[in-house]
């Protein structure tokens, strides 16, 4: 079946995607989750993570300078491997310092990421997604570096480099990610909350004149959150609900990482919202 598509008006795609900034960039400040399932506990990563994808000039870069603006982050326009974990410079032996360990609890803001292919730039970006950890051997030996804070640490010993973060990453791209068909990319969308908008001139001239895009908002959140199995089960309930009722049988692809993309919006709201439950379901299902 071909993959159920919504129609949204320009301005309720960027409420959304305002909120969803919002509660990715309060998601940093936790540092576990625990989720009740019915028959074990499972800790997964607490950040939620967003891919904007829109047509060259339609401010995606506008977006990540104002969400800059309100919260600790760190914008990268020229993303490399070695920039990403970590290296050491041949020629001087100095240590080039990891951007996900230059983010930690920040948001990392890529712009215009472009990569598609299977580098080992996205395979690094997808295990940091995932796991927030990397570890890599490298030829140069330097001195030794042991930098942490609290449970998270650069190191770099023997020619090993080993990063332990806490991140929420933003992706702007030109991409369409209606048309993604790589599997890299795909992995890459699915662990991410994927956007889509197309601006009228109209609207981005309201920008031109200053109209803002990004408006912050404030959520108390704790540095540890435990979903109960009764707000797990729920969440489980409303997420295959949605996928029932549009009959979406492309869902199962995505349906684990939706729920867990469910638990964490809930872990910094501290209550359940089913419509924007309702609202990752389609937006995955679509996308993905």
């Amino acid at each position: 079946m071909a993959k159920v598509k919504y129609v949204q008006s320009t301005s309720e795609t960027l409420k959304i995607l305002n909120n969803l900034i919002n509660i990715a960039a309060h998601s940093v400040k936790i540092k576990k989750l625990i989720l009740k399932e019915p028959h074990k506990e499972h800790e997964t990563r607490p950040q939620l993570h967003i891919i904007i994808s829109a047509p060259f000039g339609e401010m995606k870069s506008t977006i990540l300078r104002e969400i800059a603006q309100f919260y600790p982050s760190k914008i990268i326009t020229d993303l490399t491997f070695p920039s990403l974990v970590g290296s050491i410079d041949r020629t001087t032996k100095q240590i080039i310092p990891a951007a996900v360990w230059e983010c930690r609890n920040k948001l990392m803001l890529l712009d215009e990421y472009t990569a598609t292919r299977e580098t080992l730039v996205t395979r690094a970006l997808l295990q940091l997604l995932e796991d927030q950890y990397y570890s890599r051997k490298i030829a140069t030996y330097s001195a030794d570096l042991n930098e942490e804070e609290d449970d998270l640490f650069f190191k770099v010993k023997s020619g090993n480099i080993e990063v332990k973060t806490r991140f929420s990453c933003i992706i702007a791209t030109m991409r369409d990610i209606r048309r993604a068909r790589e599997q890299i990319f795909r992995a890459l969308i699915s662990r991410c909350i994927p956007i889509r908008y197309e601006m009228s001139k109209e609207e981005i001239n309201q920008v031109l004149e200053g109209k803002k895009l990004i408006f912050p908002e404030k959520f108390d959140v704790k540095e540890m959150v435990e979903v109960s199995t009764q707000d797990y089960e729920r969440i489980i309930e409303v997420v295959n609900d949605e996928i029932e009722r549009n009959d979406m049988r492309n869902a199962k692809q995505v349906l684990a990482r939706t729920v867990c993309d469910c638990c964490r919006i809930f872990a910094v709201l501290g209550k359940h919202d089913e419509k924007l439950y309702r609202t990752i379901v389609r937006l995955k299902t679509q996308y993905v």
